[in-house]
């Protein structure tokens, strides 16, 4: 019953009394405490409260209302999150969740019962989300109702009737957006998941473009990714897991290039054709994640050439034994961080990888952290402020990264926390830096008195020196330069003991 509450008595399926109250929107769950206290869990207001003295919200809103993440975007210290859309066999699964929206340390929840034309659109199942990196917008793509455009707090649907968009085969009025990505120039580039052309574009100037698919057995195509040759890589999860569809024009979209990358020396060289997600990091290689661990494209400007590129697998030591890097674990997804970090989830927890995978730096379970599942759904990354936003099964969470994204040159730079005192014992954040920059940290005699290099844009200290000892009370000075010494920079922590 929206905005009541129906109290049943002695499990008698006749009716006490029913509860009205303005606080009341959309309730799931209510019980009386040891006090005639009524408390409920409401799907649009959080924790309420009720009793003969008070009514009020006590779980305040800004925090997500729901615990499913499908998949994640984050650009311009904006985090999106679509919660989810279709199950294992690609159905839909009728998700009323909405989408949401992390602007300025606060959550948003957007759903049919905030905006009516989600529900009036059938805006259903959100699968795939991308922010805007140019303009102020956010786009979510749907497994039933399309494309949504979010900005200056309107949406906008586009569908089958006001676009280019086809219906899936088979399935009139559904239009499913599994796969989002912005290039270099702007243009908003979509694979719109079983119809007959699957590779769509929103271009900046407004109009659409689509393309067919060649190469592939049928029109199921999800995650999108652009590397650094303007290449579209795109995974295929449908007809027996067909591996990567690589897609290419030349700069008037015409002259479309195809190429499907799958197991098999010369023809992509995955270790499993079952490709679960895609990344592009700071170097432009391309990474892939599989039902047997993770692969990398090092030479992604040749793979649409008669040489191609296979997939390299990354050996590994573990215990003295070689092997491949994760080759026993479902990787669901690869984020990339300023110091081209690799944060990988998987059906175990996500693994935090040197920038060339060879070394694992961090492992993070249930067990040994505030994860609330070890089951991986999807990993995000604030370049702004390092933090990493991690979707499990049962819920999001997030952890204050140590690398941010790096600049050529310094920007801004800021200390945190300054001064630092007596009973900190946190990490002290040296932020605005140039990328990857060499930072030395003297006494006010200039002796050094600890080095390190920024992840990204930047620097970690625990504000002790080489062997362990802390800081005493005084200024400390913080040198700081690019690889070349063309930026440079010069600041102050005060350290209180």
């Amino acid at each position: 019953f929206e905005g009541r509450i129906l109290v049943v008595e002695n499990d008698f399926a006749c009716c006490d009394s029913t509860i009205t109250n303005p606080v009341i929107r959309f309730p799931y769950e209510a019980f009386f405490d040891e006090d005639n206290t009524l408390w409920i869990a409401d799907f649009l207001e959080g924790l309420l409260k009720i009793s003969a003295d008070e009514s009020r919200q006590i779980f305040p809103q800004g925090l997500p209302n729901t615990t499913n993440v499908q998949n994640m975007s984050a650009e311009r210290n904006v985090v999106a999150v679509a919660p989810g859309g279709a199950g294992p066999t690609t159905s839909d699964m009728f998700s009323r969740d909405g989408v949401l929206s992390f602007i300025d340390e606060w959550w948003n929840n957007y759903h049919e019962f905030n905006y009516p034309i989600l529900g009036d659109s059938a805006f259903l199942s959100v699968y795939s989300a991308a922010v805007d990196p140019y303009t102020d917008a956010i786009y979510y793509g749907s497994w039933t109702g399309g494309l949504a455009e979010f900005s200056n707090g309107i949406f906008t649907i586009y569908n089958e009737n006001n676009s280019i968009f086809e219906d899936v085969e088979g399935d009139p009025g559904s239009v499913r957006i599994s796969g989002l990505a912005f290039d270099r120039f702007g243009n908003l580039w979509m694979t719109s998941f079983g119809s007959p052309k699957p590779i769509v574009v929103k271009k900046a100037d407004g109009t659409w473009q689509s393309f067919a698919a060649a190469g592939i057995d049928d029109y199921g195509l999800t995650q999108i990714i652009i590397d650094d040759y303007d290449q579209k890589w795109m995974t295929i999860p449908k007809s027996n897991n067909q591996g990567i569809l690589v897609f290419g024009t030349d700069e008037n979209y015409n002259n479309a290039v195809y190429k499907v990358l799958k197991s098999g020396e010369g023809s992509g060289n995955l270790p499993t054709n079952e490709v679960l997600c895609l990344a592009k990091d700071l170097e432009g290689e391309i990474w892939a994640g599989t039902a047997q661990g993770v692969v990398v494209f090092y030479c992604p400007s040749s793979v649409l050439t008669q040489q191609g590129c296979d997939a390299q697998q990354i050996i590994v030591m573990q215990n003295g034994v070689a092997g491949y890097l994760l080759e026993t674990e479902r990787v669901n997804t690869i984020a990339v961080d300023g110091g081209n970090r690799k944060w990988v989830g998987t059906n175990n927890g996500v693994f935090l990888l040197s920038p060339d995978g060879t070394r694992q730096i961090a492992y993070y379970t249930v067990d040994n952290s505030p994860l609330l599942s070890n089951n991986i759904t999807a990993i995000a990354i604030n370049h702004q402020t390092g933090e990493v936003f991690i979707g499990t099964s049962k819920g999001l969470v997030s952890i204050r990264g140590e690398a941010t994204a790096g600049e050529p040159k310094h920007s801004q730079v800021l200390v945190f926390p300054n001064p630092v005192r007596e009973n900190y014992e946190g990490p002290i954040a040296i932020k605005g830096l140039a990328h990857n920059a060499n930072v030395k940290i003297t006494d006010a005699t200039g002796m050094l008195f600890f080095e390190t290099t920024a992840f990204g844009g930047q620097a970690v200290w625990d504000g002790r020196n080489y062997n362990g000892e802390k800081a005493k009370t005084g200024v400390y000075l913080i040198f700081t330069s690019n690889e070349d010494g063309s930026s440079t920079n010069v600041t102050k922590v005060m350290i209180i003991n």
